[in-house]
């Protein structure tokens, strides 16, 4: 059973591209590579990267994958502990969010999957335990088109509650400090970072990359519908109107957060920040 749940998440990742939501950025899964190619929208130049990634776990909630992988760079440099979850929307609709992505962290696609039946081995190196789903076939043409529909059933919800908890949990008490960020996906002395710090009295600064402040105080909640974006971040500026931000975290295995990523309600993105 534990191979069906494995191969339920690979054919969600591989059937079918994904694209992120300016259209600019289109992310490709194979088995044990992907992808990613970024057009620029103002001169039309092409920049592609590809990286090889193992699954080293994955835990399933209720309509989303928790995955942690090994990324492999170029240059052959590994990363371990990467983060990404796939969600399963309505209307054969899929949500692929990363941290760790490169040009875009939120990819989506819609795609209609008849989920196979794996052979006894799968070879998977993650061993994932919630909802799987089993059927026929995929049939996915050339030009990405599918002709046959069948919904994601699942064969059990297992109650991931406690696990949800604990990482809100982690993330409230790691969200205080200084955040910096920056859209340069190789940064060097002439950076210009954008500054973010949250202070444990309520408090809070922002600076971008042309010098425009803001400070005022904010409320940190939480989105239990949203599995990328989890967490909130309402802004009472000093001198404006509230507004609130989702945001993203990556949780280290040491329990420490140390990624940010945040968009506006009007689904524009922030620049990635650390600290």
């Amino acid at each position: 059973m534990q191979e069906l749940y494995y191969a339920a998440l690979m054919q969600i990742l591989t059937t079918g591209d994904w694209t992120n939501y300016d259209g600019d950025t289109v992310l490709h899964f194979d088995d044990d590579k992907y992808t990613i190619t970024y057009t620029s929208p103002f001169d039309g130049s092409v920049e592609t990267r590809t990286f090889e990634y193992a699954i080293t776990d994955v835990e399933v909630g209720s309509s989303v994958y928790y995955v942690t992988y090994t990324k492999t760079d170029s240059d052959g440099t590994a990363h371990a502990n990467q983060k990404l979850t796939v969600s399963d929307k309505a209307d054969n609709t899929y949500v692929i969010h990363s941290s760790y992505f490169v040009f875009a962290h939120e990819y989506s696609k819609t795609v209609e999957i008849t989920f196979t039946q794996p052979a006894s081995s799968t070879g998977a190196t993650a061993q994932p335990s919630g909802s799987a789903a089993t059927g026929d076939r995929v049939v996915v043409h050339e030009d990405g088109t599918i002709d046959r529909i069948t919904q994601l059933s699942r064969d059990d919800n297992p109650d991931n509650s406690e696990m949800v908890e604990e990482a809100y949990s982690i993330i409230e008490r790691n969200i205080y400090g200084t955040w910096k960020g920056t859209f340069e996906d190789m940064p060097n002395s002439k950076t210009v970072y954008w500054v973010f710090t949250l202070n444990k009295n309520g408090t809070y600064s922002l600076s971008d990359d042309s010098g425009n402040t803001e400070s005022g105080t904010f409320i940190v909640g939480r989105d239990y519908d949203n599995a990328a974006y989890g967490t909130t971040l309402q802004l009472t500026p000093t001198d404006g109107e509230a507004y609130t931000l989702s945001a993203a975290f990556a949780i280290n295995a040491d329990e420490t957060v140390t990624r940010l990523s945040i968009k506006n309600t009007d689904g524009i993105f922030y620049p990635t920040f650390m600290k």
